[in-house]
């Protein structure tokens, strides 16, 4: 068993009075410890000051959490109250040896020497800057699919709510992938969306060359290609049809089905190359650059970009040779809730804590 998933069942198992759950997926405890603290309540205008009391203080990722601890039991805790860090602010307060944590009108007050301060200081600052770093555009594939919303998903959000949105009423339109859509028409969507906000993605609601904006955007920001930077020198030797059968399936699930969700699109919009004058030549040059690049360079380099455009443009003329199997291997883990579960749960563990690959192209 791993030792962080354990500490937070063991903290879980010793909680009395707390209804929440502790050990979610994305959790992680960040520090702990017994402190000195005042709860600080702001009501119209006046700051009422409790009296100054002993907790265990627990610091997650996203949660701060006080308990008392039982007399006589030094490891079973009662809850006392808890802190969401989204929207916290923090201040060190040197003349008090204070670390203060405030959301909207509420704040603790937590004293110890200077030292220890200090650092709850900063690692309640840190896990407050992690929480609010981009929610979807520009964080890793596998982070994403790691996310309560992702739960039940292969695909993820985006990509699928982005090319439902193209399938219904835009796919025939000229201008799908345009760059000349007004930034003020994409940027509100895409800060809604990186707040963690559900769009609703009706016909009347967004304009499909905003969604095939969004979906370039998303792609051009993850940190790391659909494609890994692992099988880039795979792809890359890649002569004919039959050797990228054999090379996709080695991808991580999630960028399996990713690459397998995005293809099936593509080809779909190339079938109306007439009417939108994309086809999968043109859809090569627009995605290819997206989705297979080079560690550490530039994603129109000369090594790779003909490569890259010759690639995607055989996946999406070839779509049933490359991807039928990959397409039916989804479609048995979607209607299978305990399978689906379980490749989540070995996600989380891998990714989280151990590194290692539970669900391979050669054990699956």
């Amino acid at each position: 068993r791993h030792g962080r998933v354990d500490r937070l069942l063991d903290i879980q198992a010793n909680l009395q009075g707390y209804s929440g759950q502790l050990a979610v997926a994305e959790r992680v405890l960040k520090k702990e410890g017994s402190m000195q603290v005042q709860k600080v309540a702001v009501r119209d205008g006046h700051r009422t000051k409790m009296k100054r009391q002993r907790f265990r203080v627990f610091l997650f990722n996203d949660l701060l959490l006080l308990c008392t601890v039982e007399e006589g039991k030094r490891e079973t805790y009662r809850f006392y109250d808890e802190m969401y860090l989204q929207d916290a602010q923090v201040h060190h307060n040197i003349q008090q040896r204070a670390v203060h944590v405030c959301v909207d009108a509420t704040e603790y007050h937590l004293f110890d020497t200077h030292e220890n301060v200090c650092s709850w200081s900063a690692h309640i600052a840190q896990a407050i800057e992690e929480l609010n770093q981009p929610q979807l555009f520009g964080i890793p594939l596998n982070m994403l699919m790691g996310a309560p919303s992702e739960a039940c998903n292969l695909v993820p959000s985006i990509l699928k709510d982005c090319t439902m949105r193209i399938s219904l009423s835009g796919i025939s339109q000229l201008g799908l992938f345009s760059t000349f859509v007004p930034a003020d028409e994409v940027e509100p969507l895409r800060t809604r969306l990186n707040r963690g906000e559900a769009l609703s993605f009706s016909a009347e609601d967004h304009d499909h060359r905003q969604m095939g904006v969004l979906l370039l955007h998303w792609l051009r920001e993850l940190p790391e290609p659909l494609m890994t930077w692992d099988l880039y020198d795979e792809f890359m030797s890649a002569q004919n049809v039959a050797h990228m059968r054999r090379v996709v399936p080695k991808l991580p699930h999630f960028n399996r089905f990713a690459l397998q969700h995005l293809m099936a699109f593509l080809s779909q919009v190339a079938q109306h190359h007439v009417s939108n004058q994309l086809d999968a030549r043109s859809l090569g040059v627009v995605f290819g650059p997206l989705l297979l690049k080079k560690r550490n360079a530039n994603m129109f380099s000369c090594d790779t970009l003909p490569k890259a455009i010759a690639l995607t443009e055989a996946m999406i003329r070839h779509y049933p040779i490359i991807f039928q199997e990959i397409e039916d291997e989804r479609a048995k883990i979607e209607a299978d809730d305990v399978l689906l579960g379980a490749i989540h749960e070995a996600h989380h563990i891998d990714q989280v804590y151990t590194g290692r690959t539970v669900f391979t192209p050669t054990n699956r």
